[in-house]
């Protein structure tokens, strides 16, 4: 066979790159790994090699049979490669840190296979890095947002660029796109806000170059029940109560069901004759009174007549 090269153009180099295959909510991480090898330059005869088609990369974990009926097919870029002539490949799906073992064949135009080269073997490593592995929003009111963070960080030699992405009721915030030199993190905020009640179960997908990493996430969305706000008046004289929002006018309604969480402000205003004297419960003074409803409250108002001009 003519193509088989001298078994001093076969050192084959392996370095791995770490990817994801996303199945639901759950993180499965896959890899791949790229193969680089020096060129073969002549033929089995000694004579210079000017017919070369392509390469079959066989890769297993453990050393693979060459030649076998599994291998990647890669094209060669040129039919007669140059002294010291470096060719590269990447070959997915595999499993992370796990060691695989490389062998690579020449093949010429006529379909030609060479003698295999020496087996190079290497473990997988992560090309890009994000944490935490998961994140909880908690449960959050409808129509309410909460912001959670994940960190992205460039663990590979080379500059990658990547994007973030996740279906509603999440939503990238910021940082959905990004750039990294080696070794540079950035920040990427997902922000959650529920439009109907339930439990949502997602994924943060992120991607750079053929790598992807997928980030569980979770939140409910729920209806909070209002809480009461209750007036009383006491004391000897007379007035009314009012609130903003509107609701209480005392005497009138002397109640208000307000959204968890809500300021309210109450004012006292003394009939004639009569003086306001200052608030009891959850507040205090005579100045209008704010309560932040947080949970139920109760205010007394209190009034005092005043005394008759020449008593």
């Amino acid at each position: 066979m003519r193509t088989t090269p001298s078994s001093h153009s076969w050192f084959v180099l392996v370095g791995f790159l770490l990817v994801s295959i996303v199945v639901g909510a759950a993180r499965v991480d896959g890899a791949s790994v790229t193969l680089s090898w020096t060129a073969p330059t002549t033929n089995a005869d000694g004579t210079r090699l000017a017919d070369l088609a392509s390469y079959r990369l066989y890769l297993a974990t453990s050393t693979p049979p060459c030649p076998s009926a599994s291998f990647f097919t890669v094209p060669s870029p040129t039919r007669a490669p140059a002294s010291g002539e470096t060719m590269s490949s990447l070959v997915t799906a595999l499993t992370p840190g796990t060691t695989y073992f490389a062998r690579v064949t020449a093949v010429d135009n006529s379909g030609n296979e060479s003698a295999c080269s020496g087996a190079a073997s290497g473990v997988a490593h992560p090309d890009f890095r994000v944490t935490p592995s998961t994140t909880s929003f908690g449960s959050v009111p409808i129509g309410s947002t909460v912001d959670r963070t994940f960190t992205v960080q460039n663990t590979s030699t080379l500059t990658l660029s990547g994007a973030a992405s996740v279906g509603a009721p999440y939503s990238t915030l910021s940082g959905g796109s990004f750039s990294l030199a080696p070794g540079a993190s950035q920040t990427v905020t997902i922000r959650f806000r529920p439009t109907t009640t339930g439990t949502f179960i997602g994924n943060v997908n992120f991607t750079a170059g053929v790598d992807a990493v997928s980030r569980g996430v979770s939140g409910s969305g729920t209806i909070i029940a209002p809480v009461t706000l209750s007036v009383t008046k006491s004391g000897s004289g007379s007035g009314t109560v009012t609130s903003t929002p509107d609701g209480i006018n005392c005497g009138g309604a002397c109640s208000l069901s307000v959204t968890r969480g809500r300021a309210v402000t109450l004012t006292a205003r003394a009939a004639a004759g009569s003086g306001f004297t200052g608030w009891r419960g959850a507040c205090a003074g005579t100045a209008d009174c704010v309560v932040t409803m947080s949970v139920a409250r109760a205010v007394t108002a209190t009034f005092a007549k005043r005394p008759l001009v020449g008593q």
